[in-house]
């Protein structure tokens, strides 16, 4: 365990919660950043929609099966280096993003590059929470949170508007180009803020058989489910790969059980309050991914619209996200998550039936209102 951070100056506390939030504003943007240019990366490299997705698909790919494992490695190896190595290897695939497609002009180098992007935003991702338990003062982890997701939620607002903006006033390079210096200063930041710590030797017992297991299994799932329709669903390819993940997903279910170090500590969701919390996150999220993705094509190949007015339109997503997500705190202790839970459920079928009755000739408000 990390060796908790007292007598921090005001200055030093500050910088501290930059440096954490800067990493929250980087993930957080290229979330949302990225989305709105997909269909200017479609017709360049002349690709389907189901391709192009791969530009996506494979950063959350990777994050989904690396985050654990940085997880665990940052007990030994300690959190500042893997946080600033986070950014090095996040800022230097940002930077391949931008610049090698062109340069060899090939796509699977954008998706590969992409890959190894999200291994630093893995990093990040996996230690950033842990620094502010590790390093903030008890008495102001609530202050530095609130700064933290505030900023997180900023990235997540501007993300569609910036990125339509970039896209069609310069290139669709600089929606990955513009993570590079933001990315340099974080780093210069945290080098000097982050205090070091004294690391753990690595454990013998890592469970390095269930980090294989859990990325195999997920990269083969993510990997039929994306291209089962194009390939088609009876394809030897997808059902291959379909037992794949079944079988590697079940036996990393069995093998976390039993072993002493496990990668996933599985017997937390015997409880059922962090099994539903999770189970809800989880379909919010899986909700929102399809319709963030397709948004896009249909306001540009649709409507018509530019890059710059897509993302525009787009950040009204964001927005209301961030509003009620500052009000559902503000609420929660009034009334409490079980009603917040209900009235978030009856406003997401709402609006997910208003978007099936989006046509060509809907109007913006109509779009905007299905969004908030």
């Amino acid at each position: 365990m990390e060796n908790n951070r007292t007598g921090t100056d005001t200055t030093g506390f500050n910088l501290l919660i930059l440096s954490i939030s800067l990493a929250a504003f980087m993930s957080a943007l290229d979330g949302t950043i990225v989305n709105i240019a997909l269909p200017t990366i479609s017709s360049d490299f002349h690709l389907s929609s189901s391709t192009v997705s791969w530009v996506s698909t494979i950063y959350l790919l990777v994050m989904a099966g690396c985050v654990l494992i940085f997880g665990k490695l940052s007990d030994g190896i300690g959190f500042k280096k893997v946080f600033l190595s986070g950014f090095v290897i996040f800022t230097v695939g940002s930077f391949s993003c931008g610049l090698l497609p062109d340069l060899m002009n090939s796509f699977p180098v954008l998706v590969g590059s992409r890959a190894f992007q999200a291994i630093g935003g893995a990093m990040i991702t996996a230690i950033a929470p842990a620094m502010v338990t590790a390093y903030i003062p008890m008495q102001q982890k609530g202050k530095a949170m609130g700064i933290i997701m505030t900023v997180a939620a900023l990235g997540t607002a501007i993300g569609p508007t910036i990125g339509g903006v970039l896209t069609q006033y310069l290139s669709w390079h600089w929606i990955f180009l513009i993570n590079v210096p933001v990315g340099i200063c974080a780093l210069l930041l945290g080098m000097k803020v982050i205090p070091a710590s004294v690391p753990h030797a690595i454990p013998s017992s890592f469970d390095k058989s269930g980090a294989l297991l859990i990325f195999t299994g997920l990269a083969s799932l993510l990997f039929a489910v994306s291209e089962g329709t194009s390939m088609g669903w009876t394809s030897p390819v997808i059902l291959g790969t379909l037992a794949l993940a079944i079988l590697t997903l079940s036996y990393f279910v069995w093998h976390e059980l039993r072993v002493a170090d496990p990668l996933l500590e599985l017997r937390l969701f015997k409880n059922r309050n962090f099994l539903l919390t999770n189970l809800i996150m989880s379909l919010v999220f899986f909700s929102f991914a399809g319709i963030s993705y397709l948004l896009p094509f249909y306001l540009q190949y649709v409507k018509g619209y530019g890059a710059s007015d897509a993302g525009l339109i787009l950040t009204a997503l964001s927005v209301a996200m961030m509003v009620s997500g500052i009000l559902a705190g503000i609420l929660f202790n009034r009334v409490g998550g079980r009603v917040l839970c209900i009235a978030t459920g009856c406003f997401l079928v709402a609006g997910f039936y208003m978007m099936t009755l989006l046509r060509v000739n809907r109007q913006y408000l109509w779009f905007s209102a299905c969004s908030s």
